[in-house]
């Protein structure tokens, strides 16, 4: 009952209901910040390297299967072909490879428009 007292009391000042439970959770539950660790250009380049350089390796190892000869058409040369005939699960392997790879580089993106929004990176004209 205090807690609600207080919020009504918050919320004549503040003048909004929303606001003074934000405020409210704010005063009762303080946010217990950990300083960064600091980090360098060159680490972040690494670990990016090596996350890519993995999902390379993995992209590399998925075998690609087909049949290369041979009638498709009808039931009989299904039946005679029946252990060459491939379900297509190396497709899978391979596009999810491929889009976990993706998402690596989106990250990279991100987080290299992030330096340069905060001013950490910037571009300059090198004249030759």
């Amino acid at each position: 009952m205090d807690d609600a007292l207080e919020v009504t009391n918050i919320e004549e000042v503040a003048n909004h209901d929303v606001k003074a439970v934000e405020y409210f959770f704010k005063k009762k539950c303080p946010e217990i910040s950990k300083p960064a660790s600091p980090t360098t250009l060159g680490k972040e380049m690494t670990i990016f390297a090596a996350r890519l350089s993995a999902r390379r390796h993995g992209i590399s190892q998925v075998k690609i299967k087909g049949k290369l000869a041979g009638a498709v058409g009808n039931c009989n040369a299904h039946l005679s072909a029946y252990p060459s005939i491939e379900p297509h699960d190396y497709m899978a392997r391979l596009f999810y490879a491929i889009i976990v790879f993706n998402t690596i580089l989106i990250d990279f993106d991100r987080d290299i428009w992030g330096f340069i929004s905060l001013a950490y990176l910037s571009r300059r004209t090198i004249w030759c």
